[in-house]
């Protein structure tokens, strides 16, 4: 009886410590709410400067796609991790969002506004994910903070620290 008790708390051990691993390897990556990028945050300023990269999209993920999808992630979902001390997303309102949806399709447009507020400093090509796939196209950019406010101020999405209170 003793032997059957101490196998079974084995295996619960052993399927708690699986569970863990996993848990640990997903969240490794700082994975986005949209799941066709990651991203690693490597400094918040003026100018924040982020990786992202595809793993689902691959060699067929564009420096164009990474542009957008480091504004959009500013806006929506901001950013975690040990460089980024947990930025909020500017869009930081149900108000804000509503607001902000009105305009989105415009502002990400092909040759759309954002543009002005997102560069891409490299590229390079990385062995990333669980299988460590060759060549994933990793771009390193540059979103400007402080005039993407701006200009969500100037559109009338975001209030202005001085109104409001």
């Amino acid at each position: 009886m003793n032997y059957n008790l101490y196998h079974k708390f084995r295996r619960g051990i052993l399927a708690i410590s699986i569970l863990g691993t996993i848990f640990i390897l997903l969240y490794s990556f700082n994975l986005s709410k949209n799941t066709y990028y990651q991203y690693e945050c490597l400094s918040v300023g003026t100018n924040t400067k982020i990786k992202i990269w595809s793993l689902k999209k691959g060699v067929s993920y564009k420096f164009q796609n990474a542009l957008k999808d480091g504004v959009d992630l500013i806006l929506k979902e901001g950013l975690v991790g040990s460089n980024c001390n947990n930025l909020s997303p500017l869009l930081n309102s149900m108000s804000a969002k509503e607001k902000f949806s009105k305009i989105e399709a415009s502002f990400f447009k092909k040759n759309g506004d954002y543009l002005k507020y997102v560069n891409l400093i490299s590229k390079a090509d990385e062995s990333k994910g669980v299988k460590l796939q060759n060549n994933i196209p990793t771009y390193t950019i540059s979103i400007s903070l402080q005039e993407l406010e701006k200009y969500l101020i100037q559109k009338e999405i975001l209030k202005p620290l001085n109104k409001g209170f």
